[in-house]
């Protein structure tokens, strides 16, 4: 009897197999059916995310590239590499270890030979008083112009220029290799607008594999243009020295400030 128990026991066992396997099954499909839509829906949504995102780069390298070609339409790729990198890394490139006076003595320098070697008077100058490099502009290209016109003094613009500065390391020139790369995207419609377009971009990416990134203007936009400045970061040429560049605007200010006392 026993045997007999033991039997049908092992064959209800045996029997409940399938069930329990149909049961696991009728589980773990739904919930893998539901992972694999999840991971759909997460991938789709990284996608529109990457394809928001080059959108709004494409658009910021657009406005960029124009508003440099409507200034210096002699400018090649390398110019607007420049423009890009000095937003990116500041004066950092530039400052080194040179002392305060040094840089006073050579924004002097400088302006000397633009009177003395290129003629320059404040009449036949077109170069712009300040331009904003890179894709938003978080630094100003200032003119030395700003030091002829007695507007702003030598010491106070090297000052301006110096604090703009931070310390730069290989990690921030990897990260910027590869955001150039994305820019280098969006740059593909102007490839017969910005000059030399092929032989610069190949000698950008010698530059990263020496492990830089500091380039200078191009022997064409030198040539056509004689443009002498300092690299500002914009929050100090808005604090500093904008009033002094256009004192004008200082001048608006004052009849809503008399406005505001005599309401007072």
């Amino acid at each position: 009897m026993k045997t007999q128990s033991k039997q049908r026991g092992c064959n209800t066992t045996i029997a409940r197999v399938p069930l329990l396997l149909a049961c696991v099954l009728l589980f773990i499909i739904p919930v893998r059916a539901q992972q694999e839509l999840g991971d759909d829906v997460l991938q789709q949504s990284r996608f529109r995310l990457v394809r928001a995102q080059q959108q709004v780069l494409g658009d910021d390298v657009s406005k960029a590239v124009e508003r440099m070609l409507a200034v210096f339409p002699e400018s090649n790729l390398q110019d607007f590499y420049k423009s890009c990198f000095q937003e990116r890394f500041g004066t950092g490139h530039l400052v080194g270890t040179e002392r305060r006076q040094d840089m006073i003595d050579y924004i002097n320098r400088e302006c000397r030979y633009m009177v003395e070697h290129e003629g320059w008077t404040p009449d036949n100058d077109p170069m712009p008083v300040h331009e904003a490099v890179g894709l938003h502009g978080d630094y100003e290209r200032v003119s030395l112009s700003v030091v002829l016109d007695s507007l702003v003094s030598a010491e106070q613009l090297a000052d301006c220029f110096m604090r703009g500065a931070f310390a730069i390391d290989s990690v921030q020139i990897a990260s910027w290799r590869l955001r150039w790369d994305s820019i280098m995207v969006c740059l593909q419609p102007y490839r017969e607008r910005l000059g030399n377009f092929a032989a610069d971009s190949a000698a950008i990416q010698e530059v990263f594999r020496r492990g830089e990134y500091a380039w200078h203007h191009s022997a064409r936009f030198n040539a056509a243009y004689h443009y002498h400045y300092r690299l500002i970061r914009r929050d100090i040429f808005v604090t500093e020295l904008l009033f002094q560049v256009y004192p004008e605007l200082l001048q608006q200010e004052v009849p809503e400030r008399q406005k505001d006392s005599k309401k007072h």
